[in-house]
This record gives structure tokens, sequence and C-alpha cells, in this order.
């Protein structure tokens, strides 16, 4: 994983990230990627990337750049609750590519299976982000997933009990860095601000 202050950008945060994911597959005996197919130029998929077995494909044109400090309606930010940087966007299909090999395959869909969903039901939180909602278990557990792979810290103060179910059965190489650190430089103080705010929220719920 890039360390905090490192923050790839464009095809190069999408290879890195691919890196990382060929990594945390191997220590963890899991079933290894095809491939990724990353893309210079937009294409016709409504969504930055998908996940179809055993591959990751991206639109490097239609990922979100970090926000400013100034752009008041982008929360978009490496290693934050809301990350669709190529870097976060690969880690998020990477959840579903667990997911999927994780499930029985009488379940499996498109890109996902029961896994998901077993998993949501045991932790019973909130999902990490609006994109996240209980009726998308798939999606629950995608960006629940993204944040234990770029951002472990922030997950475990915010969903105590998923970073507890993700951390019992899946190594990440992401260290232990504290969250705010993980954040790198620039990260908007707003971002900052509404990131202690969740953490609080969650302290509050315990």
């Amino acid at each position: 994983m890039p360390i905090p202050g490192q923050v790839p950008t464009g095809k190069a945060a999408a290879e890195a990230a691919f890196e990382a994911a060929k990594s945390f597959l191997e220590l963890n005996g899991l079933t290894p990627l095809d491939g990724i197919d990353i893309r210079e130029d937009r294409w016709t998929v409504s969504k930055c990337a998908y996940y179809r077995p055993s591959t990751i494909h991206i639109c490097i044109p239609m990922c979100d750049r970090p926000a400013t400090e100034g752009e008041v309606r982008n929360w978009n930010w490496p290693r934050s609750k809301v990350d669709k940087t190529p870097f976060g966007v690969v880690m998020h299909e990477l959840g579903h590519h667990v997911d999927y090999w994780a499930s029985s395959t009488a379940s499996r869909g498109p890109y996902y299976g029961d896994h998901s969903e077993a998993v949501m039901n045991r932790c019973d939180e909130e999902g990490i982000t609006g994109y996240a909602s209980r009726d998308a278990p798939e999606e629950w557990f995608a960006e629940a997933f993204r944040l234990y792979m770029t951002n472990p810290d922030l997950l475990r103060l915010i969903r105590p009990l998923t970073y507890a179910e993700l951390s019992a059965n899946l190594m990440t190489a992401a260290g232990n860095a504290p969250w705010l650190e993980r954040l790198g430089k620039g990260c908007p103080q707003r971002i900052i601000d509404s990131l202690q705010n969740a953490i609080h929220k969650a302290r509050k719920r315990k």
C-alpha cells in the first residue's frame, strides 16, 4: 500500500491498487484476479468501474478527483469514507471479488453472492456511504472492504463491529497508521471535521 502522504493518481493509482490487490489475495490465500482492464478514454458504461469474475474494469476519466478546500459539494478524498479515486475504486471492486469467491456457488450473481449479506447481518451496522445501503449488501460489503484496505483505523473507529469481522478473517497490508495520518497531506478541513463527527457518533452508539 502507498505510505501516508503518497497518493498516486490516474492510471498509476489503478496500477498500484492492482499490485496491492494481488499481494492481499496471495497473503490471504484467496482466489487471484485474472487481471485489470484500465481505460484512459471515457466509455459508455454508466459507472466508473465494474467487476466480472475475475477481472476489474475501470475507466480513469470517470473516477473522481480529490476535493479541494473550496469545493463544498465534493467529499472525495483518498483513504476517506468517500473515496472514488482510482485506487479506492479498485479496492471497492476487489471487495466484490472477495465476496463472489467466498459465496456459495448457488448464490452467485454476476459479481456478488451470499457472503456479503451474511457479513452485513452479523455486523448489523450502517453502510460506510449512502451507496452502501443495507438494501444492497454487495455494495455494503464492497464499501466496508474498501475502507478496511485503505484506512483500517478509520473503519475501526466508525464501524467497530464491521472492522472486527473483517480483521478476524482477512489480513491487510495497509498497516496500523492512525486514520488522520493515512489521509495524507492536503485533506480539506471540512472532510476531517466530518470524519471526526462520524467517530464521535460511533462512540456514542457503544
